[in-house]
């Protein structure tokens, strides 16, 4: 029988090879639910190709099987079968489709380094009919990519191509669900950046959409930012009530990066309003989600801190130590997902030798059997602040480091914020903002803002405007509001000055921030810290040390 059943099995293969490609095209579709049927119309569509050898036709032969897998683990390795034939292929969209599909594939796998490496891969290939819609899905996933390693400033500029990209495409009608997913992340990346006012603008679009009923995910997504979003301008009522009202729709598809973030936040606005216990219940949810899905970014490792610093709180000495364990291997975890998206790789040894530090004592603690509970429970809790007290000056030392060679081998730009030129004001007339822009061009560059006693007020009327005018140019071109910008104008001043004159890097803090026109010490090392990243007498001493 087995013979037999061999020559039908051919016979039946060279009968579907004798159809056109378009005929077996066809048929592959019409029985795409029958995966053995539509498989064989696939494999005779590729053995076709092979006996006329057509390279072009072999490609999406296999590129066919790959979609007909739909987890893609039998058929992963026919990617490299379609680069391989692709790469000499003119005018085709391979091989950059299929490299781009295995950088999303190692992203959902959270496989970052081959992630990345097959989007680079993607881009250097893109040549073909579909470029600009690849260039745009690139451009996407890269977004995501540098917005959870707090790339901030990358995410957004990428975020804003994207959705001007779908704007000129008319995808919030031809392709709504690919719309919400950018303009969710657009709002996200201001939100990040701390822009909170342009963050809410955007958001509003999708609370506001006719096309998003209160009972839709995409509508739920935007009343969870818009509560996240209330956290950041304090008013925590309002932050409880959204976030909580948009985590049953979110729970149900179970989308584990909003998920994960509507969580945080509402531990967050918890702590904030007094009320611990449901705080640390829903960073203790912020956990599962990562236990569930392995899902976690640098910004939701505060939860676990907060739960430390609970028990610590309410001396509960095994609960601090579950929750240390846990925190270190989140570190360890996001080191090495994370290590070669960033210019300088931390040493992987110091984390082990606390964890094996933590270990020998517990052992030797649970052995002694003379030392007395209280004893135990007073070593057990030195035990975990040195660990915790280890870790977190470990992680900001070498945090700072790095974010010094970063700040000298990349020198901010003299403008120390994005900029929209060319804006169109509502009601503001377009020569005012013209000549508002010109005025704040010179005051910029003459170093006015560094008197501290300028307000709006005082600055619109030697700009012979009105401070409503001068406040809309500033949030719309400046991206900011009338005090960051000032502020950050000033921290940029500071920044340059230290960098250029030894003598001022020997003031001390407070005489520096009077100099550059801050009022007080304190505010000036939280805005500097804010925007740079590092505090203003780290940076100093590094300057002092590479100099």
């Amino acid at each position: 029988m087995g013979p037999i059943f061999l020559n039908a099995q051919e016979k039946t293969q060279d009968s579907l090879i004798q159809l056109d490609y378009n005929e077996i095209r066809k048929s592959l579709i019409t029985h795409a639910d029958d995966s053995i049927t539509a498989m064989k119309y696939a494999n005779a569509f590729i053995l076709k190709a092979k006996r006329e050898k057509d390279t072009s036709r072999m490609v999406k032969g296999y590129y066919f099987k790959i979609i007909l897998d739909t987890k893609k683990e039998k058929s992963f390795h026919l990617y490299d079968t379609i680069i391989e034939l692709s790469k000499n292929l003119k005018n085709e969209n391979f091989p950059a489709t299929a490299y781009f599909d295995k950088g999303v594939i190692y992203h959902r796998k959270y496989l970052y380094k081959n992630a990345l490496d097959n989007y680079i891969q993607a881009s250097k290939y893109n040549n073909g009919s579909r470029k600009e819609h690849l260039e745009f899905l690139i451009n996407q996933s890269l977004g995501l990519l540098k917005s959870n390693i707090d790339k901030n400033q990358e995410a957004l500029t990428l975020a804003k191509n994207c959705y001007k990209y779908v704007i000129e495409q008319n995808y919030k009608e031809e392709n709504s669900p690919l719309y919400y997913n950018v303009l969710y992340a657009l709002t996200n990346a201001y939100r990040k950046m701390n822009y909170i006012d342009s963050a809410r603008v955007y958001n509003r679009l999708g609370l506001l959409d006719k096309n998003t009923s209160n009972n839709s995910i995409n509508y739920n997504h935007f009343l969870m930012l818009d509560g996240v979003l209330k956290f950041y301008t304090g008013e925590y009522a309002e932050a409880e009530i959204n976030i909580q009202k948009s985590l049953p729709q979110i729970e149900q598809v179970f989308d584990q990066n909003s998920l994960a973030l509507g969580y945080y936040y509402l531990g967050k606005t918890h702590l904030h309003l007094k009320d611990k216990p449901k705080a640390i219940q829903n960073f203790k949810k912020v956990d599962s989600v990562y236990q569930h899905t392995d899902y976690i970014v640098p910004e939701l490792t505060n939860a676990y801190q907060e739960i430390i610093k609970y028990y610590k709180e309410n001396n509960s000495i095994e609960d601090q130590l579950e929750y240390t364990e846990k925190l270190i291997k989140v570190d360890h975890v996001l080191t090495n997902r994370y290590k070669y998206l960033s210019e300088e790789i931390i040493d992987k040894l110091d984390i082990p030798k606390l964890i094996s530090s933590k270990e020998a004592l517990i052992v030797q603690l649970k052995s002694d059997k003379k030392k007395s509970k209280t004893s135990s429970i007073v070593l057990i809790a030195i035990l975990t602040g040195i660990i915790g007290i280890a870790i977190y000056q470990f992680r900001k030392k070498s945090f700072y480091k790095k974010r010094f060679k970063e700040l000298i081998h990349n020198t901010p730009k003299k403008t120390p914020f994005t900029q929209v030129s060319d804006t169109i004001i509502p009601d503001v007339p377009e020569d005012i903002v013209k000549e508002i822009l010109n005025r704040l061009s010179v005051f910029e560059e003459e170093h006015n803002y560094t008197d501290s006693k300028i307000t709006l007020h005082s600055l619109a009327s030697k700009m012979n405007t009105n401070s409503n005018y001068l406040s809309k140019v500033i949030n719309t071109n400046k991206q900011k509001s009338f005090t960051s910008y000032i502020k950050q104008l000033r921290v940029n001043h500071a920044f340059n000055r230290l960098k250029a004159e030894e003598k001022l890097r020997k003031f001390t803090i407070k005489a520096i921030a009077e100099e550059c026109g801050f009022k007080s010490a304190e505010s000036f090392s939280k805005t500097f810290y804010k925007i740079y990243e590092i505090y203003p007498s780290f940076f100093i001493k590094q300057l002092n040390k590479s100099k």
